[in-house]
């Protein structure tokens, strides 16, 4: 076969099919675990208690390491298919017989190397688990020098999401798939457009869709693979105006999600203080730029609040498909955004130098509804938590999410509409984390609005920092109890 003859739209829709199937997966178990949640209050006694509870856990654990080895597998796919793309559109320009013959030899490389990363992924019944953030570190590290830039070379879309590997790494193996992967969707931009100009006979385009046969599957690939590119476009744009970024995941979307993408400000390997940001309602990739920028304020902040300053890091943390308006009262998209926020948190700490590290999880809207699902989870790698402009954390007590009470903190706007203006929302989800019954800190906001409680210069910003850096004497509180400044490692206890 030659290179002309290779298919890569059938390996794009491959790849996109098992991505979906990681999508349905983390439903299911998202399902699974929200539907077993009270069965420790339900049957809190009696000799089949333990052994029930530890084969739900066993069940839910076997379905997230399912989701982690089918990603890797669609990843794998993805990575083929836009490698492919590239070879194809190298042999369709003028090309000696020698350069055809070496390119068909790199397609056979990369079918090599393919069907490794597929093997070693495979799907098998109980022979084979995921690896832990935890081993993941460990073997990171375990294969010197030359392992590492060998992964980084040949599988970048791998490494790049393997919680675990250490930051710089992420970076580099992500920033080559953000490269690869706009390049291919401009290609494919440019050919539907081409085609489509072919088969429209000048007429407008809704019209030809309609009434020119082929028409409609092309148009709709087009919208469809410019709106994951104009994605991949804010990213970069994103990461071009902030020169201490690092690219820790990225995806632009593969199997109908609307991708994702997380970018660390600071050192995540070695700072002190660590923030990640989980945005809300309606964000996708094209809110990047907007809301990196958001989070760079809070980590200018807290890192002003620090004595030698550089050892705050902060972290936007879009790696679930944030739901749109409609969406928005399901807890399904906040069950399996947290069940990748858990691992991910893990991962922070297994790439993390010898030294402690403070985290603390900052949740907007309903972001704070997947920090809550980490958090409900068990044994979450935080050491505070805070909920601003939130509709509710699925729980009505912030002891449930498995921190000491007066580390987990709430804040919102006497005007917005989500949790001020208009009252009590607690039959969706959850009682909210400002209202005393909750029993969190509410800590003084000065801010207006839904999506402003990162103003320059506000108290509502100052607030935050002073939490993520464990300088709790510098919170203002409407109620609560403040925990004793320096406690941040006490609380690492309670939460890890």
């Amino acid at each position: 076969m030659g290179v002309l003859d290779v298919a890569p739209g059938a390996w794009h829709r491959t790849a996109a099919a098992w991505a979906a199937l990681a999508g349905e997966l983390e439903r299911a178990g998202s399902g699974l675990a929200g539907g077993t949640q009270a069965l420790a209050t339900a049957w809190p006694a009696g000799l089949g208690t333990a052994p029930a509870q530890r084969r739900v856990g066993d069940h839910v654990t076997a379905v997230r390491d399912a989701v982690t080895l089918v990603r890797r597998v669609a990843a794998a796919l993805s990575s083929h298919a836009y490698a492919l793309d590239t070879l194809r559109q190298l042999a369709q320009q003028d090309r000696s017989a020698d350069e055809l013959s070496s390119l068909g030899a790199r397609v056979r490389e990369l079918e090599e190397r393919t069907g490794a990363a597929l093997l070693a992924n495979r799907p098998s019944r109980g022979a084979r688990r995921a690896r832990s953030p935890e081993e993941v570190a460990a073997w990171w590290r375990s294969l010197g020098w030359e392992g590492r830039e060998r992964l980084l070379r040949e599988q970048p879309r791998v490494v790049g999401r393997l919680d675990g590997v250490s930051a710089d790494d992420r970076d580099r193996a992500n920033r080559t798939v953000l490269a690869a992967d706009i390049a291919a969707l401009t290609a494919r931009e440019a050919e539907l457009a081409a085609r489509l100009d072919r088969t429209r006979f000048g007429l407008p385009p809704l019209l030809a869709a309609l009434v020119v046969s082929g028409a409609l599957p092309l148009e709709l690939e087009l919208q469809d693979v410019r709106s994951r590119l104009a994605g991949l476009l804010a990213v970069r744009s994103a990461l071009t105006g902030q020169p201490r970024a690092l690219l820790l995941d990225i995806d632009p979307g593969s199997g109908g999600g609307d991708g994702r993408a997380v970018v660390a400000l600071g050192d995540p390997d070695h700072a002190q203080h660590t923030a990640v940001f989980v945005p809300g309602l309606n964000s996708d990739l094209r809110d990047t730029p907007g809301n990196l920028s958001l989070v760079s304020r809070l980590w200018r902040e807290a890192d002003g609040m620090t004595f030698a300053g550089g050892d705050v890091c902060a972290v936007l943390w879009l790696g679930y498909d944030a739901p749109e308006t409609l969406e928005a009262l399901s807890y399904g998209p906040a069950r399996a955004g947290g069940g990748e926020l858990a691992p991910f948190l893990d991962g922070l700490g297994a790439a993390h130098d010898p030294t402690a590290s403070h985290v603390t999880l900052v949740g907007h809207s309903y972001g704070s509804t997947v920090v809550a699902e980490a958090a409900l989870r068990g044994g979450l790698a935080a050491d505070d938590i805070v909920a601003v402009g939130s509709p509710g954390m699925h729980t009505d007590h912030a002891a449930a999410l498995g921190l000491d009470p007066r580390h987990v903190w709430g804040g919102i706007a006497a005007d917005d509409p989500v949790g001020g203006s208009l009252g009590e929302l607690s039959f969706v989800h959850g009682e909210e984390p400002t209202d005393p019954a909750f029993g969190a800190n509410r800590f003084v906001v000065d801010t207006r609005g839904h999506n402003d409680y990162w103003h320059a210069g506000s108290q509502s910003l100052r607030n935050q920092a002073a939490i993520v850096v464990g300088r709790y004497d510098l919170v203002g509180l409407v109620h609560g109890g403040l925990p004793s400044t320096g406690d941040s490692q006490a609380a690492s206890s309670l939460g890890r």
